[in-house]
């Protein structure tokens, strides 16, 4: 196996749909304290292309939406973020207000790292590697306003990190650009256990010329080629042996050889049902092994079973604990919630 095996929680599996005439989510934003309209706060439907800002009257309005539930964000440098889950089903348009409180900073005693420049740069080194990922496309992404992140060991073995503001990610590889929200961040080194959960809305970078255009379409693909989503998507429409995936449930993730004494081979047939017209059910006992193109992944479910619309993407926040090649996929290798890369 060509990657070492870790574990990374996703903070959302989801991927791939267009933009297109459906629902509509407005309200206003308003200063909790004062009950002022606030104006140019970002709002957006987490993980997708869709958002907008607000107005000097504090008013909003996102449209494109698609059916089902999702989380959308307010957020405001020097405020803290809120969100709110929306369900669309029946009701074309929703709305949904917010109010932002000021941010407010509290030292708690631990160190923070950021006060020596020569260990700042050795932890965010190790942020920037475990976060954006280990695939070619990190090498092409860049936090704009690292220096807003701060770093603490707690103890010698756990790295965690925090951001004063969203991060500012460019992502050159994809053509993207990222707001993102860290909600946290956590490295256990002894274990080799990384969790991170982040809250981002994405925007199209502007081509310079053909070349660009081009780059970002194939590197789109490749992207979603490699993805946890396209999986599940595949185990939805059946095509995953077709696409080349092979499935088997191992009781343990095994870091040699890509096999194991006890596995099972298994169909799709026995990890998704189908529980309504617009929704699937995931589950599986033990560790569901990947085989995909000459590497391994294992997954393994955090709830008894998972809810994925018809495209395969999870409802649940954090539906897998992921080992293997697709848990060294970091931040550059997202796509947009539903972008279709055509």
């Amino acid at each position: 196996m060509k990657r070492s095996v870790f574990l990374v929680f996703f903070f959302m599996i989801s991927l791939r749909v267009v933009a297109q005439p459906g629902y509509t989510l407005s309200g206003y934003v308003l200063d909790d304290l004062q009950g002022k309209p606030m104006p140019n706060v970002n709002v957006y439907i987490s993980n997708s292309l869709l958002g907008a800002m607000t107005d000097e009257s504090g008013y909003y309005k996102i449209t494109g939406i698609h059916k089902g539930e999702f989380e959308v964000v307010a957020s405001l440098v020097g405020f803290e973020s809120q969100s709110h889950i929306v369900f669309f089903d029946d009701v074309k348009q929703l709305k949904k207000d917010f109010r932002l409180n000021p941010k407010i900073y509290v030292l708690d005693g631990v160190s923070i790292t950021a006060r020596d420049p020569k260990e700042w740069r050795r932890n965010y080194g190790l942020f920037r590697e475990l976060f954006l990922g280990k695939s070619a496309f990190a090498n092409e992404c860049e936090i704009e306003n690292k220096e807003l992140i701060d770093f603490k060991w707690e103890g010698p073995d756990v790295l965690t990190a925090s951001a004063k503001a969203p991060l500012i990610i460019v992502n050159n590889a994809l053509g993207f650009r990222l707001n993102c929200i860290l909600e946290k961040f956590r490295w256990d080194t002894a274990n080799k256990k990384l969790n991170y959960i982040v809250k981002q809305g994405f925007s199209l970078l502007k081509p310079l010329d053909m070349k660009d255009s081009l780059k970002w379409k194939r590197n789109r693909i490749k992207a979603y080629e490699y993805s946890i989503e396209r999986f599940l998507g595949d185990l939805i429409s059946k095509d995953y042996y077709k696409d080349g995936y092979k499935i088997f449930i191992d009781p343990v993730p095994v870091v040699e050889n890509n096999t194991s004494m006890n596995s099972e081979r298994i169909s799709s047939e026995e990890l998704v049902y189908k529980s309504n017209n617009d929704e699937y059910k995931l589950s599986f006992r033990n560790f569901l092994r990947i085989e995909y193109d000459h590497e391994t992944t294992w997954l393994r479910m955090l709830y008894p079973e998972i809810t994925m619309d018809t495209k395969g993407n999870a409802r649940e926040l954090i539906p897998f604990q992921v080992y293997g090649a697709w848990s060294t996929q970091g931040v550059a290798n997202m796509l947009p919630q539903y972008f279709e890369a055509e």
